[in-house]
């Protein structure tokens, strides 16, 4: 959810490659960050994932929440941004002749 609400809050703030960038910088952080946890942890004989909170604290949960500072940061700009520019290209709405 993150790398989507970050790529769809920086489209709405700065365009399409800005969207793209960012949504593949978030994947690409969550992904390194799950890939030293398994490094560091390892897995089980069974093939498993081992859960040690000491690793999950220092390699995962900091960046997830870097990402979801990021995303909830990155949508509500753009959702700012799209929002006045929707309310500055509005056109008023004509107002009926007494004939009609």
């Amino acid at each position: 959810w993150a790398a989507g609400a970050t790529a769809l809050g920086l489209r709405m703030l700065a365009g399409r490659l800005a969207g793209w960038a960012g949504g593949l910088f978030i994947v690409a952080i969550c992904l390194w960050s799950v890939w030293a946890y398994l490094n560091a942890v390892g897995f089980t004989p069974a093939g498993g994932w081992l859960v040690n909170a000491r690793a999950m604290w220092t390699y995962i949960l900091p960046y997830d929440m870097a990402a979801a500072a990021i995303a909830i940061t990155a949508m509500v700009l753009g959702s700012r941004r799209a929002a006045r520019r929707d309310r500055s290209a509005t056109q008023p709405i004509a107002q009926p002749s007494r004939q009609s």
